[in-house]
């Protein structure tokens, strides 16, 4: 058999070959990605959502609790604050989260279950997660994988994944692991035509340390000057 034919270099030729033209997955900086990374919301907003609140009430619980709510949010990405009310059907408040430079503060309307002050700290982390924080740092390691871009950081202990959709540059995913547990968001229902002001239709929200998911379905979305 001719050197050139060997099994061997011909299997390193054929899987080279694949993983070219399959995308295969490198690594390239932030700026190499085909379309840059976009914000899924304006930078200054007003919005009202439908909100399905899923938890376990206690550990032996067969089935899990749900509540369905109305959310209004006031997002301010340039300032960093976020202030989002949630009514049940009836008209009563279920929580107020007040996030201003770093501080948040949670009130809830409903007995928490388990550690109540553990798992209010965590749904006012993944509340502020959904609106605030999309975009990837300059410094974030970028992975291109076919149609997608992951980029990945690591900031005071929390490991932040965000993966975009590499043509079009919209957020996908969003997973944050801290000491304080998991969570993985996913943007999902864009509209099917790309568009420069498109926002995500739906917004699952899955906190895997607690076990509790919320479910956004955003209604309206006005833009603050």
């Amino acid at each position: 058999m001719p050197a050139d034919c060997h099994p061997g270099r011909i299997a390193a030729i054929l899987a080279v070959s694949l993983s070219l033209g399959l995308g295969g997955c490198c690594s390239l900086p932030p700026s190499a990605a085909t379309g840059q990374p976009r914000e899924p919301f304006p930078a200054r907003f007003q919005g009202r959502q439908t909100l399905v609140f899923e938890f376990q009430p206690v550990w032996w619980w067969p089935q899990k609790a749900r509540l369905a709510a109305v959310g209004y949010a006031s997002v301010d990405r340039t300032a960093r604050t976020c202030r989002v009310t949630c009514l049940s059907p009836m008209g009563l408040k279920l929580f107020d989260l007040d996030y201003t430079n770093g501080v948040s503060r949670l009130d809830t309307g409903f007995p928490l279950p388990g550690d109540a002050a553990r798992m209010r700290e965590a749904i006012s982390f993944d509340i502020v997660s959904i609106f605030l924080d999309s975009l990837p740092p300059p410094d974030a390691i970028a992975v291109r994988r076919c149609r997608e871009t992951e980029f990945t950081e690591t900031r005071e202990g929390r490991h932040i994944t965000r993966v975009f959709d590499a043509v079009s540059g919209r957020l996908l995913r969003k997973t944050v692991n801290a000491p304080d547990g998991r969570r993985t968001l996913t943007f999902e229902e864009y509209p099917a035509i790309p568009a420069r002001d498109d926002l995500p239709g739906v917004i699952v929200l899955r906190n895997h340390s607690f076990g509790y998911t919320l479910r956004l379905l955003m209604q309206e979305t006005v833009v603050s000057p």
